[in-house]
């Protein structure tokens, strides 16, 4: 019997033996599978060696301690393989490659059926062979080197029973000592590395022919040895150089679908407090990293399935159950923020059952954002490849599992667009395979991070809001009762809410990914303004252009499919960071430059963006990048403002149209469309005021908006909307104007708050002596126009906030002081815990209100004080003269007269009360109009409030908080011509009714009869009336001051009797006053 055939009957009980063809020694060289399919690139040694070849390197081996080559050879394959085929343990191997193992596995059968001893690549086939189908190879480990020892580690590593580890250890031995020989024994070394391709090979045999194996699961043993290598990177190089050596793709199925099969098994034991979970997710980092193998996660559980044809209608998986069920959406809801502590309520309960967590669309936005890196440089030919005709796109779910159809986010056309055409029709585009992996990446980040960032910055702002007023009501439950059960419950909720605040702060702030999202935002831009130049044609954008203002008004077609939330998405983070992370903001540097043109181009630009909500959130983040030193908070140092301070100072353009755009914005917010809160408009101006100072600080901002006034400031009073943006001074007037003729029904607080920010923006101008010029100009405006000037109904407006802001503001202050006295006269305990609830609750809406009236008003009295500095003639005419004189002698009597004490609150700066600064201001207002004789009659005429020691009791006031001795000189000379004014006054007797007003009941000095209702009224009155609403008070129908018919003759009478009377008046005051001298 032949050696061959020898080897055929040792291996007998092999049952795959016939796999094997006839071959000069038994090799798996050409082995086929059932069926004769061949498996060569499989299973064959990546090392195909004749025996002549073998026999050449050999003799080329230089010997060493007198072993022959043959056995230097031996000793290298019985290293690495820890195999043997000769039972002898007296032998030390050569010292060249290293000496022999203390253990290996006795190959009794291949050392029966081969010609010698020694292992070599002749034979190393059949010895593998029989160690890898050896049932027990722990009874077969024998002591090899001369090693004395017990050594079971030495004995369970040669005795490995699970064949994929033992294959993996033998690489790692291979790859150790080929290292150690590539210097010094070169023509050893490359036997080093045929063995470690030996062992590759082999692993990759256990993949695909697992039945040659029946007692081993390869793909098993190889997932565990993988999940078992934490801290150990070895075994993903081991890895790498395994799926070179696959590339066939039925090959790569059968190896890896299995793998990744196992390890969405493991979807349940995914928790970031799980060691193992990092195990996972460094597999699945190696997978993605394989092109040719991540493709084959499509065909597990990475995504959901197709849905069923009879809910073709119907999405096929929630949010939660994409992330419960899913191998993505396992690894995408690893998060560490803590859950919200407050109970929600039963239906927002039943919602969160389908939504997926924060974390795991603040985890799917973070993955986009990395996905978008190759095209985040603002001037990166990619971003010219963004079609925005994609968000334009109708496509569902049922439509996206069809063949053929590109992958798309779905619910993009159903957004709300920044452009809409005057026919409020929807633009739509047919599905198109052509817009390609740039267009898709741009706008699904953009989805995700709305899904995602934003909604968690809403939460946290929200948890803010709540947890400050937790510790409100907990302070004062506790200053209440002590440490009672209410305020153990209060202070465990509010330490809850500290636990979720911090973790979702900690989220949001995470360096990289904020610096990333800021990266892509400004690439954003970069894009939108490109899109905006482009005009009708961004399909051909292929460099970019440098931007030249001003721009067409003509709308860009592209912008027609652009959605809203892009901006507003952006604007938002702008402002989160500047409240959270200013120092981000920094990090931009030359990106800004692109910012600052995007807010040139679309911030005052309804051609643009239509919705002027958004684009006064657009100014609301450019007051983020005004580069204003900020004081730090407590152990933290200043964050530098260099990259936005050169922002502002080098973009040529910017300096020509910033300001021109942040004034047209001012202006469209009352031209909205939309019934609005008149506080929600003035919130909006709110943050224009600081760009505007800003702006007015820099030398070629200042003369921009100089230059707005002096060119149009004579015909902006009534111009048409478009127009009325290129015009600060009147612009920002007509605006705080035609709040009043909106033509919806809203409450007055609504048309102030569009109003408040207004007065921010009024004093900055006011404070450049240029662009006050063009503000005074108005008055001689005012001379033409008479009572219809545009001046003069803003005076009359500004009055009437100041008047209902104070009024309320100071009513809400007494009510407060009154709940403060009562709170502190009635003991806490003997309310139940909801009656104290109940009245917290009272309380802090009260505060809110408070609040947001004295902000108001305090701003409101603020822009009179200035405006009167040097803008007297509108505020001493006729018809305004005696409302504001009224006003300023009410509000003075209310804060310094007897009834002060009713205001006085335990904290005013809790409620941002400062009465100091108003009397302050008031006073200002009367030394500043005081030089009109008209005025100070009418302060003396107000029968209501003035009264002679007024001024005594303001001058009281004025020496506590400090003003200089000039104001008391100046306000005690008012004081004087207001007295001397009252005793001139002429005392009239009832006039005849015909003579008097209808609705006032006073002397009619200017006659004029309303032609809409054929009624007479005094001429002052009517058009004070006219100032805020020009409408007939009669019958309603539209009137203003150009078309009152003065009744001349009534005039003469009128006179006529008043100079009549007036001789009486005064003879008969001569008389008493010689009777009064002769007693």
């Amino acid at each position: 019997m032949s050696s061959q055939e020898q080897s055929i009957e040792g291996l007998a009980s092999n049952p795959f033996l016939a796999l094997f063809t006839e071959h000069p020694s038994p090799s798996l060289s050409q082995p086929l599978i059932p069926g004769g399919v061949s498996t060569s690139s499989a299973l064959a040694p990546p090392v195909q060696i004749s025996s002549k070849q073998q026999d050449e390197e050999i003799r080329n081996i230089s010997t060493a301690d007198g072993e022959s080559q043959e056995q230097i050879l031996n000793d290298l394959l019985q290293r690495i393989f820890l195999i043997t085929l000769k039972n002898d343990h007296d032998r030390l191997g050569c010292k060249a490659v290293g000496g022999l193992p203390k253990r290996c596995v006795y190959l009794r059968d291949s050392a029966l059926d081969s010609e010698t001893s020694l292992l070599s690549f002749a034979n190393i086939d059949q010895a593998l062979l029989e160690r890898l189908t050896m049932q027990y190879p722990r009874n077969n480990v024998v002591i090899t080197g001369r090693a004395r020892s017990m050594s079971v580690l030495d004995e369970i590593e040669a005795g490995e029973g699970d064949i994929v580890k033992y294959l993996v250890q033998c690489f790692f031995r291979a790859r150790t000592d080929a290292t150690k020989l590539k210097v010094k024994q070169p023509e050893i070394f490359k036997h080093a590395e045929n063995a470690k391709k030996l062992a590759l090979s082999y692993v990759g045999t256990c993949m695909l022919s697992s039945e040659m194996f029946p007692n081993q699961n390869g793909h098993k043993q190889l997932f565990s040895l993988l999940m078992s290598s934490q801290d150990n990177r070895d075994i993903y190089q081991f890895m790498g150089d395994f799926v070179k050596e696959y590339t066939d793709a039925d090959e790569v199925e059968m190896i890896f679908l299995p793998l990744i099969e196992l390890l969405a098994e493991k979807q349940s034991e995914f928790d970031l407090v799980k060691p193992q979970t990092f195990q996972y997710l460094d597999f699945l980092l190696f997978i993605s990293r394989q092109s040719h193998i991540a493709e084959l996660l499509t065909k597990t559980s990475w995504l959901p399935p197709k849905p069923l044809p009879i809910f073709r209608n119907q999405p096929s998986i929630s949010g939660r159950a994409f992330e419960k069920q899913t191998l993505l959406g396992g690894f995408l809801g690893l998060t560490s923020i803590a859950t919200d502590p407050t109970k929600p309520s039963m239906m927002s309960e039943l919602f969160a059952t389908t939504l997926a967590d924060d974390g795991f669309f603040l985890n799917l936005g973070t993955a986009m954002l990395r996905l978008c890196q190759p095209f985040l440089d603002p001037s990166s030919p990619k971003l010219l490849k963004i079609d925005p005709r994609y968000c334009a796109v109708a496509v569902t779910e049922s439509s996206i599992t069809q063949e053929d159809t590109p992958i798309h986010c779905i619910g993009l056309n159903e957004e709300t667009r920044l452009i809409i055409p005057q026919d409020e029709s929807t633009v739509s585009v047919e599905p198109t395979p052509a817009f390609g992996f740039v267009t898709e990446c741009f706008f699904m980040t953009h989805y995700c991070l709305q899904l995602g960032f934003g909604k968690i910055c809403e939460k946290y702002k929200s948890l803010m809001t709540r947890l400050s007023e937790l510790q409100r009501v907990y302070q004062s439950t506790y200053d209440q009762g002590g440490e009672s059960s209410l305020a153990g419950r209060l202070k465990d909720k509010f330490e809850l809410g500290i636990i979720q605040q911090l973790s979702l702060k900690t989220h949001l702030l995470n360096p990289s990914m904020i610096e990333l999202t800021l990266r892509f935002y400004i690439a954003t831009t970069s894009w939108i303004n490109q899109v905006a130049l482009a005009g009708d044609n961004f399909l051909e954008m292929t460099e970019f252009v440098e931007v030249a203002m001003p721009l067409a008004d003509q709308t860009p077609a592209a912008l027609l499919f652009v959605p809203e939330f892009i901006l507003d998405n952006m604007a938002d983070f702008i402002i989160f960071l500047r409240h959270f992370s200013e120092e981000t903001l920094e990090t931009a540097g030359k990106g800004l430059h692109h910012l600052l043109t995007f807010f040139v181009i679309y911030m005052g630009s309804p051609e643009r963006v239509k919705n002027p909500h958004l684009r006064a959130k657009l100014a609301e983040a450019l007051e983020c990048l005004v580069p204003v030193q900020r004081e730090p908070r407590e152990g933290q140092s200043p964050v530098t403002v260099y990259h936005r301070q050169l922002a502002f100072e080098q973009h040529a353009e910017a300096k020509k149209h910033l300001p021109c755009a942040l004034l047209s914005l001012f202006v469209d917010i009352e031209f909205t469309g939309h019934s609005m809160q008149f506080e929600q408009k003035f919130g909006y101006r709110h943050h224009m005021y600081t760009v505007l100072e800003y702006l007015w600080s820099m030398q070629e901002y200042k003369q921009s908006i100089l230059d707005l006034c002096s060119e149009y400031h004579r015909q902006l009073a009534f111009e048409q909307h478009a127009e009325a943006k290129k015009h600060l001074p009147c612009a920002l007037l007509s605006l705080f104007v035609d709040i009043e003729f909106t033509g919806h029904s809203m409450q007055f607080e609504q048309k102030f708050g569009y109003r408040h920010h207004m007065y921010t923006v009024l004093e900055y101008l006011w404070s450049m002596q240029e662009y006050k010029q063009s503000i005074l100009d108005l008055c001689s405006e005012m001379q033409q126009k008479n009572e219809n000037s545009i001046i003069l109904r803003f005076i009359s407006l500004l009055i009437n906030d100041a008047i209902y802001l104070l009024d309320e503001s100071l009513d809400y202050m007494a009510q407060i002081k009154k709940k403060q006295l009562e709170e502190a006269e009635q003991e806490s305990e003997t309310l139940s815990e909801q009656e104290r609830e109940t009245r917290q609750r009272a309380f802090s809406q009260l505060s809110q209100m408070a609040t947001s009236h004295n902000i108001l008003g305090c701003k409101t009295v603020h822009t009179l004080s200035y405006l009167t500095t040097e803008l007297k003639e509108p505020f001493v005419c006729s018809c305004v003269c005696s409302r504001i004189a009224a006003m300023l002698n009410y509000f003075l009597l209310q804060l310094v007269g007897p009834k002060m004490s009713k205001l006085k609150v335990k904290d005013f700066t809790e409620f941002h009360f400062k009465p100091q600064q108003l009397v302050s201001d008031i006073v200002d207002i009367y030394i500043n109009l005081g030089t009109s004789e008209a005025f100070c009659k009418e302060v003396g005429r107000d029968e209501r409030s003035y009264k002679p020691d007024l001024f005594i009791q303001a001058e009281r006031v004025l020496k506590l908080i400090g003003r200089p001795a000039s104001v008391l000189f100046q306000i005690n000379e008012v004081a004087r011509k207001v007295q001397e004014h009252l005793e001139e006054e002429e005392e009239l007797p009832e006039p005849p009714e015909d003579y008097q007003d209808p609705i006032m009941n006073t002397l009619m000095r200017c006659p004029v009869r309303l032609p809409t209702s054929g009624k007479i009224m005094d001429k002052e009155i009517i058009s004070r009336h006219l100032l805020s609403d020009q409408s007939d008070p009669f019958n309603r129908k539209h009137l203003t001051v150009s078309m009152l018919e003065p009744e001349e003759d009534l005039k003469a009478e009128i006179e006529e009797w008043i100079a009549r009377n007036s001789t009486k008046s005064k003879g008969k005051s001569a008389g008493n006053d010689q009777k009064e001298m002769q007693s």
